[in-house]
């Protein structure tokens, strides 16, 4: 009995080893600021794409070898407004990487930014497979360096092993990275909502007949209609204009825009219609308009061989009317920070 239990134990404990032996890998995760690692939420990925920000390819892995610590030259102050480096330690960090590959992101020239910095980013480090022509990834966000913590990566980005058999490829491998700070927001846009926005205050719908439209290729000024305080100009050109294919064009104008400050802006629902024997035409569409985006609408409103055909009954004795109907939704303000 007694030999049967220490073989179901000994048993159990080589069951043990081989689950112990097949968990997914996931990197460590380290900081100078601690000397324990944790691993992170995201796990290795695949890409094909390099890095945006750096390359840095090292032809010398026999002679870099022995060392700690190696760093690579500085990059990306014109990106990012910080300079940095790729610190890889080809033995394994101490921390934490015993029998790794580890890469680490190093923020440098930090006297320039006083005493109490603090620089937070995302950013992703980046292992060449020359075989496959890709990338191991590994990601980490909203990241903080400062002071005491200058330098962040993974002590265990690939099992040593593993970089020497693939990543290695006749002494040379190829690190990279890619680095977003993440800046303080600027700028907060508010949007507010007309609370009735079908009132005769805030949406209004007018038609208009033209005569003589195949004659013309442009119409004399049309009524403009106020609505919202604001005032709207309704633009047609029977021939199209510059854009058009053969086509009638149909545009909203804000010709007030002066009224609205440069941070504010509006949102409108707007409708084009030209009446037809049976039913009429439409295209509906929403857009912002501002001081610097005064003008709206479609090139293409309805084609001229549509137009023109009396099956539709769009055209009679050379006249048409036309429709729009102008919604002011709501406005939208910017505070800046």
């Amino acid at each position: 009995m007694e030999k049967l239990s220490e073989f179901i134990k000994e048993k159990k404990m080589n069951l043990l080893d081989v689950i112990s032996s097949t968990k997914p890998y996931k990197p460590m995760l380290c900081s100078t600021a601690i000397q324990s690692c944790i691993a992170p939420s995201p796990i290795s990925r695949i890409r094909q794409n390099p890095p945006t920000n750096y390359v840095f390819k090292i032809q010398s892995y026999s002679t870099i070898s022995e060392y700690e610590r190696c760093k690579s030259p500085s990059f990306g102050e014109k990106e990012t407004g910080y300079t940095w480096q790729l610190c890889y330690y080809p033995k394994g960090k101490k921390e934490g990487g015993k029998g790794y590959f580890s890469i680490y992101l190093l923020i440098t020239d930090t006297d320039k930014l006083g005493t109490d910095w603090d620089v937070k980013v995302d950013f992703r480090l980046f292992l060449f497979n020359h075989s496959k022509k890709n990338y191991l990834v590994q990601d980490n966000y909203e990241t903080s360096f400062n002071v005491k913590n200058k330098e962040q990566g993974f002590a265990r980005f690939i099992n040593l092993k593993e970089f020497r058999k693939v990543y290695l490829f006749e002494d040379t491998f190829t690190i990279g990275a890619e680095v977003f700070v993440i800046k303080k927001t600027e700028r907060t846009d508010s949007f507010s909502r007309i609370q009735e926005p079908r009132t005769p205050e805030n949406s209004k719908t007018v038609t208009y007949k033209i005569d003589q439209f195949s004659k013309r290729t442009s119409v004399p000024r049309l009524q403009p209609i106020t609505v919202n305080k604001l005032e709207w100009k309704i633009i047609i050109y029977p021939k199209g204009n510059a854009q058009a294919n053969k086509s009638v064009s149909m545009f909203l104008q804000l010709t007030n825009s002066s009224s609205l400050s440069p941070d504010k802006q509006v949102y409108v629902d707007y409708s084009f219609c030209i009446a037809g024997r049976k039913e009429a035409f439409k295209k509906r569409a929403q857009s912002w308009f501002s001081a610097s985006q005064t003008t709206r609408g479609t090139p293409n409103f309805i084609s001229l061989n549509r137009l023109e055909d009396p099956e539709f009954g769009y055209l009679v004795d050379d006249a048409c009317t036309f429709g729009i109907t102008v919604t002011v939704i709501g406005l939208k303000d910017t505070t800046k920070v």
